[in-house]
């Protein structure tokens, strides 16, 4: 007769213990990824559609204070009131400029809350994972 000395001191128990917690462990991983993987996907769209609206935006409004400018200094050109003309138009060009920095910059806010689902999430487990040690 032999004794199970694995079974004695509590072996099998801590091991079946192990298994669970790294059975836990790894669906929770892959609940986890799951998550960014989506987040990450709805980041994505949302960029590609920000991009696409710049460039078009970018493009158009170009275009449209290039012609401008040179219509009003055109029309402006052979008077007395061309340098008026001109400080306006470059004034124009400098409020554009500001708008569309301020712009950019609401922008760069907003797309810096990304995977914020996922932050909240990882953070809970963290401190779960803490209380139980």
């Amino acid at each position: 007769m032999t004794i199970n000395w694995q079974s004695l001191l509590g072996f099998n128990r801590l091991r079946d213990s192990a298994r669970y917690w790294a059975e836990e462990g790894g669906h929770a991983v892959n609940d986890r990824m799951e998550l960014a993987m989506l987040e990450w996907q709805t980041q994505k769209k949302a960029l590609l559609k920000a991009l696409i609206a710049a460039m078009l935006l970018g493009y158009f409004g170009f275009g449209l204070l290039l012609l401008g400018s040179m219509a009003t200094m055109l029309h402006w050109w052979d008077t007395e009131h061309w340098g008026s003309a001109l400080a306006g138009v470059l004034g124009f060009w400098l409020a554009a400029a500001v708008v569309s920095t301020a712009l950019l910059l609401h922008a760069r806010k907003r797309f810096a809350k990304a995977f914020v689902l996922t932050r909240k999430v990882l953070a809970a487990d963290w401190q779960e994972f803490k209380e139980h040690l």
